[in-house]
């Protein structure tokens, strides 16, 4: 019965490892586990908590705004690739206002992508950003009277609202 044996060397042996880890039996004390309640102790409330506090973020103090460069784009994508529509004069942005940015030539502007509504005649305001020329038809399916705007052109009042458009893009 050599089996028997085996399994109580092995049940003896899996009770000595236990022993040892509580601190009984021949183990060396340096193999007991530590006690760990001293580490789940919470720090002081006046300790400073410990870490690279430098790489943090730092808060902004008051409302501060930065302001762009003279002669940057200020609004619309970075390639100033956009025509800016407003239902209403004088280019508010109090207005209900939508900002095209995919070029392409739409022949009504009531399915603009984005926009939540139709546009068909009812940009009373325009603006055209950096890197776009933008002819705007005054009827829909490019007809009607027409007018190409340059980039980086602002009407406050548009004589004939668009009810089509084309938009190139550098």
């Amino acid at each position: 019965m050599r089996r028997p044996r085996v399994l109580a060397t092995a049940t003896t042996l899996a009770a000595g490892l236990f022993l040892a880890g509580c601190g009984g039996g021949d183990a060396d004390e340096s193999d007991a586990p530590e006690d760990t309640a001293e580490q789940t102790e919470a720090p002081p409330e006046d300790a400073e908590p410990e870490g690279d506090t430098e790489s943090a973020p730092e808060e902004p103090e008051g409302n501060e705004v930065e302001t762009p460069e003279p002669g940057a784009e200020t609004e619309g994508p970075d390639d100033g690739c956009f025509i800016h529509l407003f239902d209403g004069e004088d280019l508010d942005d109090q207005d209900d206002n939508f900002q095209l940015i995919d070029p392409g030539e739409y022949k009504n502007l009531a399915d603009l992508p984005g926009a939540d509504r139709d546009w068909t005649d009812e940009a009373d305001s325009l603006r055209v950003g950096s890197g776009a020329t933008v002819t705007i038809y005054s009827e829909e399916n490019f007809e009607g009277t027409s007018e190409e705007l340059q980039p980086d052109t602002e009407l406050a009042d548009v004589e004939h609202e668009p009810k089509s458009l084309e938009m190139v893009c550098e």
